[in-house]
């Protein structure tokens, strides 16, 4: 009777031992296809995303700082200012300019009042709407061409010789601006603008040809760039999670 039970012991240990290895092995598959699809599904988010980010948008913020020089002009006629607005389908930008008068636009320079030999100072300041082709967009380099449209006030102060301040004036003036603007760009977001333009206005101290050279900031490659580093490494912490969970 011991070696008949024996005997039965040993396949029925054999099964329970199959019957074991079958349900980890199930188990474990089990835990491969979730923690895969779980992967999968991470990478296609991270896919998508990342086409959201860098991919073709219809409009954009934009924002730029100037600063703008006269050429050939008897007085120093400089401004600078900010510009605000949108890019449109990655071609073309749109918005609004505020320029104001440098400080040495604002020193005083001699001329003459009534034939009598003066000090006068300027403020000037100008509103305009902007636009800008983008003619040529490529990884390091890019060419734009600005065109603009706008209306200013000038203010003066006369001062006679005993630096006595006489008499001041308002005029209020309209004008108009185009030109080309280059940027080269060994970074992305970082590199070099230079504009060189024509200005015209029914103020004749500020008509006349100017430049800018300045340091370019592409806030859209920018943040584009930061949302892609935030959306990594939010990708490959969740990824680690995944790896490492025991479930």
């Amino acid at each position: 009777m011991i070696k008949s039970s024996s005997n039965w012991l040993i396949p029925f240990s054999r099964i329970c031992l199959l019957l074991f290895l079958s349900c980890s092995a199930s188990l474990i598959t089990a835990q491969t296809a979730k923690r895969q699809k779980q992967l999968d599904s991470l990478t296609l988010k991270f896919t998508q995303d990342s086409i959201d980010i860098f991919g073709f948008k219809k409009i954009r913020p934009y924002f730029n700082y100037q600063e703008r020089n006269s050429i050939k002009n008897p007085k120093i006629i400089n401004f600078s200012g900010p510009q605000i607005g949108v890019m449109l389908f990655e071609r073309h930008i749109t918005g609004f300019s505020f320029y104001f008068s440098s400080n040495n636009t604002k020193k005083p320079f001699e001329t003459e009042d009534n034939n009598l030999p003066v000090s006068k100072s300027i403020n000037i300041k100008y509103l305009t709407f902007f636009y800008q082709y983008i003619l040529i967009k490529k990884r390091y380099y890019e060419v734009h061409l600005p065109l603009e449209a706008g209306r200013g006030s000038l203010h003066a102060g006369y001062k006679n010789q005993d630096g006595h301040l006489y008499k001041t004036t308002d005029a209020y003036f309209t004008l108009g601006g185009f030109g080309g603007q280059l940027i080269l760009k060994p970074i992305k977001w970082l590199g070099i603008s230079g504009i060189y333009g024509y200005r015209i206005a029914s103020e004749n101290i500020i008509s006349g040809f100017y430049y800018a050279f300045g340091v370019w900031i592409g806030f859209k490659p920018l943040i584009t760039e930061i949302n892609y580093i935030i959306k990594r490494k939010k990708y490959r912490d969740e990824l680690v999670k995944v790896l490492t969970s025991k479930n």
